[in-house]
């Protein structure tokens, strides 16, 4: 649950594909053309609602007002 194991499973995968991005292509290009692209930021979108869930519940816990 939570980052790790998105980080775990995507940053060497990425890693790898950036290490051969040709000099002629930029990094946006290069990440956009990546096969697993539209994967990797819908598991990135569901890891995002997870933590926030975490952190509503981490504020609640605290006291934090949500609108200051």
């Amino acid at each position: 649950m939570g980052l790790h194991p998105f980080l775990a499973k995507w940053h060497p995968l990425l890693k790898a594909h950036e290490d051969v991005r040709p000099p002629n292509m930029s990094i946006r290009d290069h990440e956009r053309a990546w096969e697993h692209n539209f994967v990797i930021h819908a598991e990135l979108a569901k890891v995002q609602q997870e933590m926030f869930m975490y952190a509503r519940a981490l504020a609640e816990i605290a006291g934090a007002e949500e609108n200051p």
